[in-house]
């Protein structure tokens, strides 16, 4: 189908703006934004008192003023914004030698982009003088729609939690203590799924044994229209799953709309049993430090081992093929100034202050600068390290019961 991009009349030529984004051909322009035209005149429109006027419409909504640039050659640009017209008036007094010099001018003319409730298509039909009126063809964001940019098909899996705040260590008789309530923290998952067409798709989900699900899935899907605009965000709803009897691994099945993303949410906990498995690996680690100098002096990390997540998506997408998406949930606790054990005695006890675990707000473990080394010292500082390491490596199953 023809689009213009230009009205013409004798001596004037009224071009069409064009954007970077387009939808079929047509440039997009937000709501509310100003929307410029170059309107262009040459030698044969010039003469003594000569008029040309440009009509938009009444349903455009043109500038109260359009800047005269040319004072020499033209006498007044008057806009009328009921009719939705620009008349350009020449002066009476241009000479023959000035209009012969002249080669072109350029009158810019911003037209209101009119607010509206949904993105779509719209259109204008441009006059110069008594020509042909020609339609500017556009398409018209509304402000706040968010238009649909995937390129491909897409999936991500993310994993969030903070275990390290159930830790603590007493400085001042060695003990490694892990609080019941790490079984209550919720690790909270999120599976994303882009699709440029209509599909299904099955999802297969499995935990560490150390960990259940919380059976609280959910599901949100969003949607673009035929032209990717109109982004509507449906509600979140319980998505039906088959959970296995242990609790560790569900599987879903989905229809996945065209130009839609697709999140599921759920938590996952740690075994109540583990809890205590958790504390008697950080106590075997942190006893195993004490036989190491380097620890001892430079400090160490109590590593709660990780816990791997594993989504495996099965559908068109991937030909039939699964495609895995792994993340790791863990978490290491620093140690700075272990005391070390003398003869005759396990610790020294010489500060009635326990060392406690740093703010669980903060993100990054620094070392504290400390006086040279004095073995008998029983001060010990805890730091640790959250955000619990998000890994894409597989890792073994956490802790087994012996």
């Amino acid at each position: 189908m023809y689009t213009a991009t230009s009205a013409e009349g004798t001596g004037w030529k009224l071009t069409f703006p064009q954007s970077e984004t387009t939808v079929d051909g047509k440039p997009v322009f937000v709501e509310g934004t100003n929307i410029e035209f170059a309107l262009q005149f040459y030698k044969e429109a010039i003469s003594n008192n000569a008029t040309q006027t440009i009509t938009f419409g009444p349903e455009v909504v043109l500038p109260e003023t359009v800047p005269n640039d040319f004072p020499d050659l033209i006498a007044s640009i008057v806009t009328d914004r009921g009719a939705g017209t620009i008349t350009i008036t020449f002066r009476g007094d241009i000479n023959d030698s000035a209009i012969d010099s002249f080669t072109e001018g350029v009158i810019k003319v911003a037209i209101r982009n009119t607010s509206t409730e949904t993105s779509g298509f719209e259109s204008v039909d441009i006059r110069i003088g008594d020509g042909t009126p020609q339609t500017f063809d556009f398409f018209v964001q509304e402000q706040s729609d968010e238009p649909f940019t995937a390129t491909q098909n897409t999936q991500t899996k993310t994993a969030n939690t903070n275990l390290t705040q159930h830790v603590s260590v007493d400085g001042t008789t060695g003990k490694v203590t892990v609080n019941p309530a790490i079984s209550d923290e919720k690790i909270r998952y999120t599976l994303d799924t882009t699709a440029l067409e209509e599909r299904t798709s099955t999802v297969t989900d499995t935990l560490d044994a150390a960990l259940r699900y919380n059976e609280d899935f959910t599901i949100t899907t969003t949607t673009w229209d035929a032209n990717g605009y109109n982004k509507t965000v449906g509600p979140q709803q319980a998505l039906p799953v088959t959970l296995n009897a242990e609790k560790d691994s569900f599987t879903a099945d989905l229809t996945l709309p065209a130009r839609s993303q697709t999140t599921i949410t759920y938590t996952a906990s740690l075994r109540a049993e583990q809890a205590a498995l958790v504390e008697a690996e950080l106590q075997r680690q942190y006893d195993e430090a004490l036989t190491d100098d380097d620890k001892v002096d430079n400090g160490f990390n109590l590593v709660i081992p990780a816990m791997n997540n594993t989504a495996t998506w099965s559908d068109a997408l991937t030909g039939g093929t699964p495609t895995e998406y792994s993340r790791t949930v863990g978490g290491n606790v620093w140690v700075n100034g272990l005391p070390k054990p003398n003869t005759g005695t396990i610790f020294t006890k010489s500060s009635a202050q326990a060392p406690k675990i740093i703010d669980p707000q903060r993100t990054q473990v620094h070392k504290q600068s400390r006086t040279p080394s004095t073995r008998n010292s029983p001060r010990s500082t805890v730091k640790t390290n959250f955000g619990c390491s998000i890994r894409t490596s597989s890792s073994r199953t956490l802790f087994q019961q012996a």
